[in-house]
């Protein structure tokens, strides 16, 4: 009899360990997934982050330049280096003025020339 009721205890106290093993390793499952949330939550933050800062940046230098004056200064029409002529000869109506340097890709290029296209047509 005593045998018994000490085996039953110990049965018991071996299942409470058990449960309390299950809860421990669902508690930490769930803090795992929570911490993975919050991970990727950051992420999007820094990347919304950058985005506003390069924004910032584009908004900036896009100011700088609005309502600049230009002179008259001499221009190269197309790609010949003896066509050079003074901008106002050909400011007498309004124009559209597009900036490009060597830095830009083809495709970019491209992209600018197509969205104006699109806009005035």
């Amino acid at each position: 009899m005593k045998n018994k009721s000490k085996s039953i205890i110990l049965l018991c106290i071996t299942i409470c360990f058990l449960l309390f093993n299950v809860g421990l390793l669902f508690l930490i499952q769930l803090y795992k997934t929570e911490l993975n949330n919050v991970k990727h939550r950051l992420e999007h933050l820094e990347s919304i982050e950058f985005m506003f800062d390069e924004s910032k940046g584009i908004t900036i230098n896009r100011f700088k330049y609005e309502q600049y004056s230009i002179g008259n200064s001499p221009i190269y029409v197309g790609s010949n280096d003896g066509n050079i002529i003074p901008i106002l000869s050909i400011t007498d109506q309004p124009k559209l003025v597009v900036g490009l340097n060597q830095n830009m890709c083809r495709p970019c290029v491209e992209a600018v020339f197509n969205d104006v296209k699109e806009f005035f047509s």
